[in-house]
């Protein structure tokens, strides 16, 4: 069983539901100061308990960084002209990682937490996440959750090999690409599987959202979701089937 801490937002939304009464009029507040703060940490896992209905969590995830980082499809570093957080630019006072560290080995000792884990992070992160645990004492993130699929592939590069050296598995996130490996938004392949017959194509989220998460319906991703969606078709496969088949044959994700 798993479950996330978000890093900073605009507003008090991400958070309204850990303190309903003390946040229910901070949702649109651009001041409230989401963070990934020892206190906004273990005032999130306590919602997060409440709400599963258990005593743990196998797995609790960091699920952006409380920093100035590329994020959500962008892979540019640049630390001009603001420092301030991608989601929060006017924030730039931030937890440190020692911080966020030691909250994790907090919630591991009372027993809340099993194992805890990165996501949307970068080569730089994993290390400094990793070093401070040794630091502190405290147990290493066991798992990175990054947008990783046929058509995504940026992991790939040096952050499968820090991840190796520092055993940290890969979670993937979006390894349909939100659906566009599926074929529903393919020409010719909308009904290639009975989940994509439930729904109407016009009704899928990027036909109805189509600035949401655009990194998944780009040109050059729906010209290389056709040419697989072709392949799948070739052998026999649906395109679901052959995306994800594709990501369990990576030896960084690991059982």
């Amino acid at each position: 069983l798993a479950s996330k801490v978000v890093g900073p937002r605009i507003g008090g939304w991400m958070r309204g539901n850990r303190k309903p009464e003390e946040y229910k009029d901070r949702l649109d507040d651009e001041s409230f100061d989401s963070a990934l703060n020892a206190e906004q940490i273990k005032e999130a896992i306590e919602g997060s308990l409440r709400r599963l209905q258990t005593d743990y969590l196998d797995l609790y995830q960091l699920h952006w960084p409380e920093r100035k980082a590329p994020l959500f499809g962008y892979s540019m570093f640049d630390p001009s002209p603001t420092p301030g957080h991608m989601l929060q630019p006017k924030k730039v006072d931030f937890a440190s990682i020692d911080e966020q560290v030691q909250a994790m080995g907090d919630l591991i000792k009372a027993g809340k937490v099993k194992h805890w884990g990165l996501s949307n992070e970068t080569s730089f992160g994993v290390c400094t996440f990793c070093y401070a645990a040794d630091r502190l004492g405290v147990p290493r993130p066991v798992s990175i959750q990054n947008d990783f699929s046929l058509v995504d592939r940026r992991f790939e590069t040096e952050l499968a090999e820090t991840c190796y050296h520092l055993n940290v598995s890969l979670l993937a996130y979006g390894p349909l690409a939100g659906g566009g490996l599926t074929g529903k938004y393919t020409p010719g392949f909308e009904r290639a599987t009975k989940a994509n017959e439930s729904r109407a194509p016009e009704d899928s989220r990027h036909k109805k959202f189509p600035a949401f998460q655009a990194r998944y319906v780009g040109p050059a991703t729906a010209v290389a979701a056709a040419k697989y969606c072709e392949i799948a078709k070739s052998k026999g496969v649906s395109p679901t089937t052959l995306a994800l088949a594709w990501c369990t044959t990576r030896s960084y994700i690991k059982d």
